[in-house]
């Protein structure tokens, strides 16, 4: 029988704790390289999510600026929101922030976000077990956002990361910069984003980029049922770091502003199953926004997301 060392197995508990959920490492693992601290573009916000993962015009997902920062500023009220999502082998991923509105059209957010693994048996040379190793990465984000004419944001947001494994840890820090512009007539609005951008990191004596990617897209909005409801469309094309680009597609029917039915597809030949998104939303008193989205991962068992925001002001 074969035993690993202490560091191949805190090397193993890497892939399986980040690397194993997200299309940019699985990619990388295929691809003439590979990418550090992978757990960074896990995606935030059941509303984007449930609509195809589509996160360069997120307009109606108040977790949308973690993707792309130029909605910070279109955002319409100051605001408390929090994020969960279970995935695969005892794994979640927990994110909190708060927006504030500026004068000046200007507007601020922060959040930190927490991701915790199961820990994993640990045993030495001699494979005689050296106890459990424990595992957790965490960031905080800080984003300013400036709405300089009506319907169009810009925005940049900060980040620091810190991915630990035992006693192996990596720290880094990135920038997020994107836009979006809302056409008043037609319901038309387009974005583009450029997340994790910054140096590379190095983790158990490993240089790594950091999984860089770029989103470009459109949504369009038009009125059903005899103005009962609203149908909004959303496609975007997705190009992370060491992977092929790729499409992501969304639709979302709103009843009357309360009600939120959502489905998506995301066509990424390193996603596990066949990529198809769902979720709905509730929205209480133009205050409180609820939603969720379901996403089937195969082997890896069906990840579920919830995601709440709370208006505090205007």
């Amino acid at each position: 029988m074969m035993f690993f060392p202490r560091r191949w197995l805190a090397a193993l508990a890497i892939v399986i704790s980040t690397g194993v959920l997200s299309p940019a490492s699985s990619a990388a693992a295929d691809g003439p390289g590979t990418t550090g601290a992978s757990y960074l573009v896990l995606p935030v916000g059941a509303a984007s999510i449930a609509m195809g993962e589509a996160g360069a015009v997120p307009l109606n997902d108040p977790f949308g600026w973690l993707r792309n920062p130029g909605m910070i500023a279109l955002g319409q009220a100051a605001g408390i929101g929090v994020f969960h999502s279970s995935y695969a082998l005892d794994t979640y991923y927990d994110n909190a922030f708060y927006r504030h509105p500026l004068p000046r059209g200007m507007a601020l957010a922060a959040g930190a976000t927490v991701m915790t693994s199961a820990d994993v048996k640990g045993y030495d040379a001699s494979g005689l077990p050296t106890g459990d190793i424990d595992n957790g990465n965490v960031s905080g984000i800080v984003g300013v956002g400036w709405a300089p004419i009506e319907g169009l944001g810009i925005g940049l947001n900060v980040k620091y990361f810190q991915e630990r494994i035992d006693e192996w840890t990596a720290r880094g820090v990135g920038l997020d910069m994107g836009a979006v512009f809302q056409l008043p007539f037609p319901d038309i609005a387009v974005g583009a984003t450029v997340t994790d951008i910054g140096p590379a990191v190095t983790f158990i004596e490993r240089e790594e980029e950091l999984p860089t990617t770029a989103r470009i897209g459109a949504s369009w909005r038009t009125p059903v049922f005899f103005r009962l409801a609203t149908l909004r469309l959303a496609v975007e094309m997705v190009k992370p770091r060491r992977e092929d680009a790729f499409a992501a597609f969304g639709a979302e029917a709103a009843f009357q502003g309360i009600l939120f039915l959502r489905a998506g597809y995301v066509n990424d030949d390193f996603r596990a199953d066949d990529g198809f998104t769902a979720g709905g939303g509730l929205r209480v008193m133009e205050r409180l926004a609820i939603d969720y989205a379901y996403t089937p991962y195969g082997d890896l068992g069906n990840f579920h997301r919830v995601s709440v925001f709370f208006g505090t002001g205007r």
